[in-house]
């Protein structure tokens, strides 16, 4: 099978009618297939896609520390549902929103994804955690209240 022959149709809808794309033009559409391939694998959640499409805006820069720690809550949510030793078991904790409290203090809405993926399984479950600074350290939340109650 000659997969310039699948191709065709998607450079004729992404070129809408114009003329011959441009270099700059092949690498955006190029980016697209990627990223789409990408989600389709799961290699990339809903969230990296839209930032894609939206021009491949840059990641938040995070407070030091925050990555890590989130990082920590999530494999430990993730261990909390599967024992360490399953194979297939990941998991993922990403940024959504930055917020700020009454204070003007910021706080983070998080997604954790995690799940266990092999030969007899395919789960996925998702957590959502508020992550903060108290003191000099980070704490979470799995609501607003509990932010409220440490704070």
């Amino acid at each position: 099978m000659k997969w310039i022959n699948q191709l065709l149709p998607i450079i004729e809808e992404y070129k809408d009618g114009g003329e011959a794309l441009n270099g700059d033009e092949v690498d955006s559409l190029c980016s697209i297939i990627r990223a789409k391939i990408n989600l389709q694998e799961g290699n990339i959640t809903e969230v990296e896609y839209e930032r894609i499409l939206d021009g491949g805006k840059p990641e938040p820069i995070l407070p030091d520390g925050l990555q890590k720690y989130i990082d920590g809550v999530a494999l430990n949510i993730l261990y909390s549902n599967y024992h360490k030793s399953t194979n297939g078991i990941w998991s993922r904790a990403e940024i959504e929103f930055e917020h700020e409290d009454e204070q003007c203090n910021p706080y983070y809405e998080v997604n954790i994804d995690f799940g266990c993926q092999d030969d007899t399984r395919n789960e996925q479950y998702s957590e959502t955690i508020y992550v903060f600074k108290a003191g000099d350290e980070w704490d979470f939340g799995f609501n607003l209240k509990s932010i409220e109650e440490k704070v």
